[in-house]
Formats: structure tokens, sequence, C-alpha cells
């Protein structure tokens, strides 16, 4: 007798969410090679990405953990003024952006060093070098 195993995988869109159009630089890196994505997926093994609608609503909510809440009630109303376009200026908008910036580039210098870290020593990092 054979018997069938299924396994379902939720592969994330790089964009859309609360963050849909609000970091085209960091879609642009993530959209030009693959390297970063896999960075990412390396440096955050132990978080569950599937609580968000995209990569880009992951990054920044988990840089962010502020932002957790507003990204769900997001995820609830899917109206537009919940979205953070709506939600933030334009200074917020670049800081926020030159963080995940940084969080990618040293995900990516981790992962090409094979050197195994948590995310929060990535944050760990981030509050260092700011």
């Amino acid at each position: 007798m054979q018997v069938m195993h299924f396994t379902m995988k939720q592969i994330l869109e790089i964009s859309g969410g609360i963050t849909n159009t609000v970091f085209p630089e960091v879609e642009h890196l993530l959209n030009k090679s693959t390297v970063y994505y896999k960075a990412l997926k390396y440096i955050a093994s132990r978080k569950d990405m599937t609580l968000y609608e995209s990569v880009m609503d992951f990054i920044f909510c988990e840089l962010h953990p502020g932002w957790r809440n507003r990204c769900r009630k997001y995820y609830l109303s899917g109206k537009e003024e919940d979205q953070l376009k709506s939600l933030i200026n334009s200074k917020q908008r670049d800081e926020f952006c030159r963080r995940m910036l940084q969080a990618l580039e040293i995900a990516k210098r981790q992962w090409e060093e094979q050197m195994r870290r948590s995310w929060s020593w990535l944050v760990t990092e981030m509050k260092k070098a700011a």
C-alpha cells in the first residue's frame, strides 16, 4: 500500500500588507538579489514569518514591535487609512527605511559568514549602530 503525503508551504510575497509601497528601496533590494531574502530567512529562522502578509511587513514589524498591533488592525480592516503610508510622516518613513536596509545588510554579512545569530542579536546590533 502506497501512502501519499502532502506538505503545504506558504511563501510570502515581498511586498503588500500594511507596508505596501512605503519602502520601495527595501523592496528593490529584496527583489534584486535573492541573497538578501536568504539572509533574512537565515537570521530569522526561529521567527514565524507566516504571521504577516508580506516579507516587508515581517521586517518592519519585527524591527519595530510597537507597530505589530497596527499591522494586525490593518489585516482585519483592509482599509487604506490603516496602511502605514497613512500613519507616518516622511521623516519617520526615512528612518524606518534606513533601519530596514541596515538590518538586511547585517543579515547578509551573517549569512555570508555562516555565523548563526538570532533575530534579537540583529536588533541589538542595530541599536548599537544607531
